[in-house]
């Protein structure tokens, strides 16, 4: 998260590994969301899955939509007047469509999932 400092209004992540991932599990990058229902919710890409989850009042934190790491075909930034869209495509099903205010940190997450979908790890 300390790579999307300043973007989002302050994400309140302190409790977010221990409520969404396995013990085991790594992140390797986060993406913020446009504002959604006043919060800005986060896309994870892990070495297991890539998810999107919200954090809710009243229930910290709630996955919207998560598919395995082997599912991800690749990764787009599509650009837009005043934001932006990383669509995540998936070998089978719905792809993962994520509005996003901010290009630069999104082009690199978009980056990464090409990478991962194309090579299976992450750059060194």
């Amino acid at each position: 998260m300390a790579r999307n400092a300043g973007i989002g209004g302050g994400l309140h992540d302190i409790d977010l590994p221990e409520r969404i991932l396995d013990p085991e599990e790594t992140v390797y990058d986060v993406a913020v969301g446009g504002q959604s229902d006043d919060t800005f919710p986060p896309l994870i890409v892990t070495d297991r899955r890539v998810l999107v989850t919200k954090d809710l009042p009243w229930r910290r934190w709630k996955i919207q939509r998560e598919v395995p790491a082997a599912q991800i075909a690749g990764a787009e930034l599509e650009t837009r007047l005043l934001s932006g869209r990383i669509r995540v495509r998936l070998h089978q099903g719905r792809d993962i469509s994520f509005r996003v205010n901010e290009r630069t940190r999104s082009a690199e997450v978009a980056a990464l999932l090409r990478h991962l979908a194309a090579v299976g790890a992450p750059p060194l």
